[in-house]
């Protein structure tokens, strides 16, 4: 204290007197000068900052001694004046001149290099506190509880959801080693707690982004993303397994800036079923974790709140009447990776599935009943998300305008009465998404298959009715791609859709309540095949999908009662030939679709109702007899299918009564002995379901 009030009287002299000395100038004899450094330091001494003694004075007079200041040096004329005192008094003002200064610019506090405790939290801002007040590892999380009152993430700091972690290294701290961590000075770095299902191949990607062509790069112990510049870093191997769900606010992890992934091993997976209620909580293996719950009574629906720990999830539900309930647990591994289910019921049928490959995250819940109600709510946190709503009685549909910030995206909507149907167009924002839903009734049918691959994005959509037949197609840029469908009589429905991607092929077949169903889904990857098949009572379907490259051949066979349908698909390069068949009881159909490729072969079947000839110039048919003819096998060689009709009459009344007839190339014969004829016959009854 008195220190203080001496320096503080010092200073006050010292400016007076500098006020007074500026203006007093004396012109004296240089005779007898002697030169008196006080700015400068002798050779081998450190160098301190010049100090400004006397700004604005050339001349000044102490006790009858002229100071002259030449280019920082005082020439000094010794007269009448004790040479040793003024040295003193010079010497004395430029130390309280030095202190004065100190004083006035200098900052009170720590700092990290002269002892503070620097930690930067988690939004990015960097804190310095006095190690007095933390000393201990609780200390630390006190003053971020002061700190974040009030701010986004109060709740996390409150509830222990977060760490500290190493700047240089990553290195987790605890209360074990603080003591060392705080002596040696180091930088701490306070990181938001994510949960994520431990996946290898993944641990090291964004968790707003996934894995992205942009990649990751180091930063220190922190990885960061190129594509929205979070920093995080990770643990290195999974605890145990979680029992809780993450809280409400996970959407919001998104915001900071310094986020650590803790990694849990698979999810447990309940599904309750019952005729009156059905609780399902399905967890995806991505960052991005999906929570619902299906609480449905024959009269009564509820759906449970659903919540993101990241912004890239996608969250849907289904809930319906009491006949029949099914709910499908399809775990991901990439944020890229499609989520689908089906609910069917008796005489109705909903199929929803949406995918999101970047960070916006779509929201949607279903609502149905016995007379047809659908209501979905999309929401999102991020601007580039399509937002709409459906609401659908038995006599009207009602369908919001979709709005999105994204100028590159389609959006339309179709208002349609009650023998109409509502389709809507959602694109992403990626380009590696396709959307697609399938609204279907007892005698209507609505497929909608909404695809993105670019900024070109290629959008359709069918609206049938019962005696009507609306085709929507909108044309593409992309010169490589395909677009086609099939309208067709009231039991029938088949909408094939093909991916601008090269190797991918979507197709899905919606058919009546006495036809069939059946979905291929595959995924981004070239050697996935993804597919489901939704049967009925008398119903066979059978499905052999096979990728072998990034040529992919796909097989596919719907059989009926008296209908058969063979499907081969076949590319010798990276295009695809794509066909469909759709057939009636008395009709056929037979698509051929060129592709953009001059190498690729295509293939036409034409079928008729109780048996299938092979284009070809040489067969051999095979004829499945009756069961009150003891099943025999008559083989009968021709040279055409135009001999067929040069049979003799015995012949065509064998035909007549004939079941099914199988033809095979004439390479192929019943005598070779080298054609396992029992092992033909297996396949023919595994494949076409007939009982030989």
């Amino acid at each position: 204290m008195r220190h203080s009030a001496l320096v503080e009287s010092r200073a006050y002299w010292l400016t007076r007197f500098i006020l007074a000395l500026s203006q007093t100038s004396t012109t004296m004899s240089l005779s007898n000068t002697k030169i008196v450094s006080l700015s400068r330091s002798p050779v081998g001494e450190p160098t301190q900052v010049n100090q400004s003694f006397f700004p604005g004075a050339s001349n000044i007079i102490i006790s009858g001694g002229q100071f002259t200041n030449v280019a920082g040096d005082f020439v000094i004329h010794p007269e009448h004046w004790d040479r040793a005192e003024v040295e003193h008094i010079l010497r004395q003002l430029v130390k309280t001149h030095l202190e004065q200064r100190s004083i006035a610019d200098g900052n009170v506090g720590y700092s990290h290099e002269n002892g503070g405790v620097t930690i930067i939290d988690a939004l990015g801002e960097k804190l310095v506190f006095p190690p007095s007040i933390m000393a201990l590892f609780s200390d630390a999380h006190d003053n971020l509880l002061k700190h974040f009152r009030g701010k986004l993430g109060e709740d996390r700091v409150h509830s222990g959801r977060y760490c500290l972690v190493k700047q240089d290294d990553g290195m987790r701290v605890d209360e074990r080693d603080w003591n060392t961590v705080v002596g040696a000075g180091g930088i701490l770095v306070m990181c938001i707690l994510i949960e994520k299902v431990w996946v290898a191949s993944r641990k090291q990607t964004c968790p707003k982004c996934g894995d992205t062509r942009l990649g990751m790069q180091r930063d220190g112990g922190f990885y960061v993303c190129r594509r929205c510049r979070k920093r995080f870093t990770f643990e290195r191997a999974p605890k145990a397994r979680r029992i809780r769900p993450p809280s409400k606010d996970d959407n919001t992890v998104a915001t900071f800036v310094n986020v650590r992934k803790e990694f849990v091993k698979n999810d447990d997976v309940v599904t309750l079923l019952s005729r009156k209620y059905v609780a399902a909580r399905l967890e995806s293996s991505e960052s991005t974790t999906d929570h619902f719950a299906f609480l449905p009574s024959s009269g009564m629906y509820v759906a449970a709140r659903f919540e993101s720990s990241d912004s890239t999830t996608d969250h849907f539900a289904f809930l319906l009447s009491s006949c029949w309930y099914v709910t499908a647990r399809l775990e991901s591994s990439d944020s890229t990776t499609d989520h689908f289910a089906f609910l069917l019921s008796r005489t109705q049928y909903v199929a929803a599935r949406f995918e999101s490959s970047d960070s916006i995250t779509d929201h949607f819940a279903f609502l149905l009943s016995r007379n047809g109600y659908v209501a979905a709510r999309f929401q999102s946190n991020d601007s580039t998300t399509d937002h709409f709503a459906f609401l659908l009685s038995r006599k009207m549909y009602v369908a919001a305008r979709l709005e999105s910030s994204e100028s590159t995206t389609d959006h339309f909507v179709f208002l349609l009465s009650s023998c109409w149907y509502v389709t809507a167009r959602l694109e992403s924002s990626e380009s590696t998404t396709d959307h697609f839903a399938f609204l279907l009734s007892r005698k209507k049918y609505v497929a909608v298959r909404l695809e993105s691959s670019e900024s070109t994005t290629d959008h359709f959509a069918f609206l049938l009715s019962s005696w009507t037949y609306v085709a929507v197609r909108l044309e593409s840029s992309e010169s490589t791609t395909d677009h086609f469908a099939f309208l067709l009589s009231r039991q029938y429905v088949a909408a094939r859709f093909e991916s601008s991607d090269s190797i991918t092929d979507h197709f899905a077949f919606l058919l009546s309540r006495n036809g069939y169903v059946a979905a291929r889904f595959e995924s981004n990857d070239s050697t996935t095949d993804h597919f489901a098949f939704l049967l009925s009572r008398k119903t066979y379907v059978a499905a052999r999908l096979e990728s072998s490259d990034s040529t992919i051949d796909h097989f596919v066979f719907l059989l009926f009662r008296w209908k058969y349908v063979a499907a081969r698909l076949e590319s010798s390069d990276s295009t695809t030939d794509h066909f469909a068949f759709l057939l009636s009881s008395g009709k056929y159909v037979a698509a051929r679709l060129e592709s953009s490729d001059s190498t690729t072969d295509h293939f036409v079947f034409l079928l008729s109702r109780k048996y299938v000839v092979v284009q070809s110039f040489s067969l051999v048919c095979l004829l499945i007899l009756p069961a009150h003819l003891h099943y025999s096998k008559v083989w009968l060689s021709v040279a055409k299918p135009q001999d067929l009709k040069k049979w003799s009459k015995r012949k065509r009344k064998i035909m007549k009564y004939a079941d099914k007839l199988v033809c095979l190339p004439r390479n192929i014969s019943s005598t070779d002995a080298n054609f396992p004829l029992q092992q033909f016959m297996t396949t023919i009854h595994i494949a076409f379901g007939l009982q030989l």
